[in-house]
């Protein structure tokens, strides 16, 4: 049978935190970029906003 320590050592808290930091960055990071290209290469949007019906379908 394997030989299985009787008390797991926790988990550190300051690798935790650096997880969490580089998790929530790369979301972040994702939001933004997805935030740059949809400016760039969106669809154009129109100046008057009556002619805008994609709301309601052409």
């Amino acid at each position: 049978m394997l030989d299985a320590p009787k008390h797991p050592q926790p988990t550190p808290k300051w690798l935790i935190i650096i997880l969490l930091v580089i998790f929530i960055g790369s979301a972040a990071w994702g939001a933004y970029v997805m935030v740059v290209n949809e400016e760039k290469y969106g669809a154009p949007k129109p100046k008057d906003p009556l002619e805008d019906r994609s709301l309601f379908g052409r």
